[in-house]
């Protein structure tokens, strides 16, 4: 006679007896033969009592410890998922410093632009262009600041960078989190 038996979502067989015994049944697995108008559980077979008379039966669960069960294993998932998600944006974090890291100038370029800067003063056009204007951070740096052009740089870099990454590790987050859910519902 053959039997099937489901393992997990999949249908297994035909296997003959002997096979279906050697698998790794429970008593709750659903097994089907000839002559059967329906699936039934692995221990309500005769021919399988000899498997599951050295097996103790599944000890029984209340409702609040299988629910402090679930919530037990959503933690770890989620936990899991955060810590995955922080490795994530961390390397997230390094490619885009590397991205946005802008052009610092030399203490040589530094010290030509402050002189360049006192012999300009009063005079009503200054060409700085030489200094400025290479990195998407020297918007709006007054003229003034100029000799601290390379801590602005940094400042607003550290900022931008800062900003990304926080946005990356949600959106991080949120996909695996999504995807997680997306395929448990599936199973």
């Amino acid at each position: 006679m053959k039997y099937f038996y489901i393992n997990k979502k999949d249908k297994i067989g035909p296997v003959s007896l002997d096979e279906l015994k050697d698998s790794t049944l429970e008593r709750n697995t659903l097994v089907w033969r000839e002559g059967l108008d329906s699936w039934r559980k692995a221990e309500e077979f005769e021919e399988l009592d000899e498997i599951f008379n050295s097996i103790p039966p599944e000890v029984p669960t209340t409702t609040a410890e299988k629910v402090k069960d679930i919530a037990s294993n959503e933690l770890e998932a989620n936990f899991k998922l955060l810590l995955i998600a922080l490795g994530l944006t961390f390397v997230a974090y390094i490619i885009i410093g590397e991205i946005n890291k802008p052009p610092y100038l030399s203490q040589q370029e530094l010290t030509e632009m402050k002189e360049y800067l006192n012999q300009q003063r009063g005079s009503s056009f200054i060409a700085v262009g030489r200094w400025v204007g290479q990195s998407k951070y020297d918007d709006n740096i007054p003229l003034g600041a100029l000799p601290n052009i390379n801590e602005i740089r940094k400042n607003r870099f550290e900022e931008d960078v800062n900003s990304q990454t926080f946005i990356a590790f949600f959106i991080i987050l949120g996909v695996l989190v999504i995807g997680r859910y997306i395929s448990k519902a599936s199973d």
